[in-house]
Formats: C-alpha cells, structure tokens, sequence
C-alpha cells in the first residue's frame, strides 16, 4: 500500500488516498481530486518518484488550460523532499 496525502501550511493533514500501486493513474486520481477540494497551490513537496512530478505538472497544465483567467499562472513549484 502506498499513501498520499496533502499538508496544509499549518501542518496538518487535509487529504489522504491509499494505493495498492504506485502509478501514474493513482498519482493524477489523488491529486486532481486535491486540485478540486483545496485549490492549486504554489509548491508542492514530493519524494523522488518521477510518477508524482508527472501527475502533478499533467494535472496543473490540465487545470490552467481549462481556465482561461489561469493560463497566466506560473507552474506549480515541485520540490523534492530531503527524507
């Protein structure tokens, strides 16, 4: 099983998804459905999983390009987590 979840500012968690797999469909479900309950952030933190940054810049260019007001936005900022 493999867990995602979402951290606010504060440092709580806000949303979380359980996978059997590591994969790109389960990476774009979780955070496609975070895009919709919180909004888009400014950065994201990830571990090393080249699955996570793909879902998360397919999944950004999808949102802004559904939404003429944010095609102006600059990409969400991935950073990769030290742990």
């Amino acid at each position: 099983m493999y867990l995602y979840r979402v951290i606010d500012s504060v440092g709580d968690t806000v949303e979380f998804y359980f996978s059997e797999h590591r994969d790109l469909p389960s990476a774009k479900r979780f955070f496609r459905k975070a895009l919709e309950r919180y909004g888009r952030p400014d950065r994201v933190v990830i571990d090393g999983s080249q699955t996570n940054r793909e879902a998360i810049v397919s999944c950004d260019a999808t949102n802004r390009l559904q939404d003429r007001s944010r095609r102006r936005l600059k990409p969400i900022r991935i950073r990769r987590s030290q742990y």
